[in-house]
């Protein structure tokens, strides 16, 4: 199934097990990217943990009265201390609160999600490469058909038939979306599984769980999930989408995609319902991405050195 592909590098991620994470995370704070990714995020991360202290008013709260104009229409920026901020919605709710809680949203569905994926990712892909054979086609094939579907189709497909909602939303994207996850485990596991150490555990009777759990998984985890985080922004990307397509989450509860979907019609009249929650998207998918470009470019230097030439 075509899935949010992450920025996945052309070579293995060569992010050391044990002595050179040092390295390598000196490596990654020096790159130029890191740092301005990291504090976006941070700052995203931030507004969404505070929320609840930042926005001003309740979400849900339509005010009829004072949160619209003379002609019923939303209310532009108000910089007074018991004003709304960000002005109001075309129903009368404050701008700033359901920007801030979008984040929340956001962030939910985009680290939620990538969190499934990577787990339904690396499960398939240890057990195909070790186990290999048989399993390891019937594994392989299933995965390819999953990456022949069209990715958005069938995410609309599946909320459409279960109803939207959160959990159905980031459960629906990390099921659907594993497959180049489980193929580059797999690779990993080929790798490792001819290792003297692996052999040597299987010499001496290791079970193969044990074998599993204790020698291969370590070494391979952790560019499985720097992987795997890679698709959150892709993650926040979709669920914006089937937001403004209208088949995201429900009402009352807030997201940036609904939000540019209903300014739409007040784009003449006042632009900022639109601007501040594509703004919010950007700033928050353009720091992911650079935290991306960062991890794959220390993770993978071949990359880093075709960038040069």
């Amino acid at each position: 199934m075509a899935s949010p592909e992450p920025l996945a590098p052309s070579g293995a991620l060569a992010v050391p097990a044990t002595g050179g994470r040092r390295s390598y995370w000196r490596k990654l704070s020096s790159h130029p990217f890191f740092w301005p990714g990291a504090s976006l995020v941070t700052l995203v991360l931030l507004v969404a943990l505070l929320a609840p202290e930042i926005a001003p008013h309740p979400y849900w709260q339509i005010y009829p009265n004072s949160g619209l104009g003379p002609t019923g229409g939303p209310l532009p920026p108000q910089w007074s201390l018991r004003g709304f901020f960000l002005g109001t919605d075309w129903l009368g709710r404050d701008v700033l609160s359901r920007l801030v809680w979008s984040a929340r949203i956001s962030l939910q569905v985009g680290i939620f999600a990538s969190a499934i994926s990577g787990a339904v990712g690396l499960l398939i892909g240890l057990v195909s490469g070790y186990f290999g054979g048989w399993v390891d086609m019937v594994l392989m094939r299933f995965t390819d058909i999953m990456m022949g579907f069209p990715f958005l189709f069938f995410l609309i497909l599946v909320i459409a038939l279960i109803g939207p909602s959160v959990e159905v939303i980031y459960m629906s994207m990390g099921l659907l979306s594993w497959q180049s996850i489980a193929r580059f485990t797999r690779g990993q596991v080929l790798s490792v599984r001819r290792e003297t150490y692996v052999d040597a555990a299987a010499a001496v009777g290791g079970s193969r769980s044990r074998i599993i759990l204790r020698h291969i998984m370590p070494n391979i985890i952790t560019p499985v999930v720097v992987l795997a985080s890679l698709s959150i922004s892709g993650n926040i990307i979709y669920e914006s989408t089937l937001s403004f397509l209208g088949i995201g989450v429900p009402d009352p509860i807030p997201s940036w995609g609904k939000m540019v979907s209903g300014g739409l019609s007040y784009l003449m009249v006042d632009p900022t319902l639109v601007l501040f929650p594509i703004l919010a998207i950007s700033i928050t998918t353009i720091g992911f991405n650079l935290l991306a470009e960062a991890f794959n470019a220390t993770a993978n230097p071949r990359s880093q050195r075709r960038g040069r030439r």
